[in-house]
């Protein structure tokens, strides 16, 4: 007798995020067919309807899926010794690998699908508002540490830093060959100039 795997499903729950993410993609999500999804996931239909029955549950599985990694990314940052390098190193390593598996478009097509249907959108509104709500949190933390700029606001501070990384997401998708490492010299400048204090001037005759 077979012994059972019990990591098999998560694999195979995976298997078909994946493939429903080449999809969502490649045809939008609309014009994707449950069929197109089981052929992309190289999967039968009685198979796929086992772990989802429509593609409202498959999105509602990758609106999970982006909790967790946002989740994983504010840890990160929870756990770095210093606000501002650690958000600079998490940020650049979450583009780099977020433009590399053309998730920009998926987030594209999420979005247009969120503008029409309400289930969708609060899936995602609430995991950006748990975002935002976190890191205005561990901004002022950094700034009682001294680590960050405490003449600045926290809360347009920390929608201005999801909307940079967001922004670079999205122009991504303009370019076939989107290079985050390009634009990283850049961005940790930009960063850090907005975030830590100001230095203050020791020249003589002030």
């Amino acid at each position: 007798m077979r012994t059972p795997d019990p990591e098999l499903p998560g694999r195979r729950r995976e298997q078909i995020l994946e493939a429903a993410a080449v999809c969502f993609v490649r045809y939008g999500f609309h014009q994707t067919s449950m069929k197109e999804i089981c052929a992309a996931a190289q999967m039968s239909p009685g198979a796929l309807y086992r772990y989802f029955d429509s593609k409202d549950a498959i999105i509602e599985a990758i609106a999970d899926k982006h909790r967790v990694e946002t989740a994983a990314f504010l840890q990160k940052l929870t756990d770095s010794e210093d606000f501002v390098t650690g958000f600079i190193d998490t940020a650049t390593q979450a583009l780099q690998v977020s433009i590399e598996k053309e998730c920009p478009r998926l987030g594209v097509e999420i979005l247009a699908e969120a503008s029409h249907n309400p289930k969708v959108a609060q899936l995602f509104e609430k995991t950006d508002a748990a975002t935002k709500k976190t890191l205005v949190r561990l901004l002022r933390s950094a700034m009682q540490r001294g680590e960050v700029d405490a003449t600045i606001k926290a809360e347009p501070v920390a929608e201005i830093l999801l909307a940079l990384i967001e922004g670079i997401e999205g122009r991504s998708i303009l370019k076939p060959s989107p290079k985050f490492r390009t634009l990283e010299p850049t961005f940790v400048l930009l960063i850090s100039r907005l975030l830590k204090p100001a230095r203050k001037n020791s020249g003589r005759g002030e």
